[in-house]
């Protein structure tokens, strides 16, 4: 489901595609750590164990950074899981008692992973598992410091919510306008690519629709600044509920504002426009263009935009101020 989709991570879904090759640097770091460790105790039980967990997280690498070799349903949190997975493994197996630190640093640099780059409910899931993972480890370490493995474990987890929360907000007033809620330009974006995305895999159209509250500036004359930020809110809010969570409500600037309808192509987008305008509080004129797949977002609201202009052009006479 787009919803679900659209609870994504932190880092824009345009900007994911690298995530493979540095969580695969990563784990040739986790692995070059134990180098030491090795060359310390070579051909002992500690060399051998240390050596294959090594192997391990050389392996994940691999897959990581290879696409060839990466299997199609190997996705970004798969491999979290994966890396989580060894580090509980090297807890569990190894007899030395740096261990359980080097496993905390580990988990640490994963745990940020986590938090930037899967969604809120990925972000809960991959700490249940992990933590479930780690004591089951720590019940069978030899290490008499694997309990403290845990307990930083439990630290790292509530750091990362905290950190995940802290910087959401940063985030989101960094994607919204701020007086009346609804998209900026930035989370236009962001937001827009990501269900254009998801259409396309779906074999479904993309609508941009531009609205506008006419005569805005003679309200805003007439009555105020503050009735006329009350006029935008309002405005806002009647959209918002009366479209779907997957379309896409931004402010533009000014009185103007920007719609994306996933799975509506022009003549649905004009029939929905149509039933919700006679809702809003202010008269508001319309433009919609389909967005093509080999176009760019200003290109389809620059479409839509000449569309507003041409329909408000062939209905003059008949708008009401607000």
């Amino acid at each position: 489901m787009l919803d679900t989709e659209l609870d994504r991570g932190l880092i824009p879904w345009t900007a994911r595609r690298p995530l493979h090759a540095l969580l695969g640097i990563f784990q040739i770091l986790a692995a070059l750590t134990l180098a030491p460790l090795a060359a310390l105790s070579a051909g002992s039980r500690g060399d051998l164990v240390d050596g294959l967990v090594a192997f391990c997280w050389l392996a994940l690498a691999a897959l990581n950074l290879i696409p060839q070799l990466r299997p199609e349903r190997f996705t970004f949190e798969i491999a979290m899981y994966a890396a989580s997975l060894v580090a509980a493994v090297q807890v569990a197996v190894s007899a030395r008692p740096l261990s359980p630190m080097l496993t905390g640093i580990e988990v640490l640099v994963l745990s940020l992973f986590a938090v930037f780059c899967l969604s809120v409910r990925q972000l809960y899931r991959w700490l249940t598992v992990t933590g479930a993972a780690f004591v089951f480890a720590v019940g069978w370490s030899a290490v008499d410091q694997a309990a403290a493995a845990l307990i930083g474990y439990v630290f790292i987890a509530l750091t990362a919510l905290t950190v995940r929360q802290l910087v959401q907000q940063v985030v989101d007033a960094s994607e919204h306008d701020p007086l009346t809620g609804a998209l900026n330009r930035l989370g236009l974006r962001d937001r827009a690519e990501l269900v254009r995305a998801y259409a396309h895999r779906r074999g479904e159209p993309t609508t941009v629709a531009v609205l506008d509250v006419d005569h805005f500036k003679a309200y805003n004359d007439r009555l105020g600044h503050t009735a006329g930020d009350r006029l935008l809110i309002e405005v806002v809010e009647r959209l918002q509920g009366a479209l779907r969570r997957s379309d896409l409500v931004a402010r533009s600037g000014g009185d103007e504002f920007v719609i994306v309808l996933v799975g509506a192509d022009e003549s649905r987008t004009v029939a929905v426009l149509q039933r919700v305008l006679p809702t809003l509080p202010a008269h508001c004129s319309f433009g919609a263009a389909a967005w093509l797949p080999d176009s760019e977002l200003n290109d389809a609201i620059d479409a839509a935009d000449r569309a507003m202009y041409a329909r408000r052009r062939a209905l003059r006479g008949d708008t009401a101020e607000v």
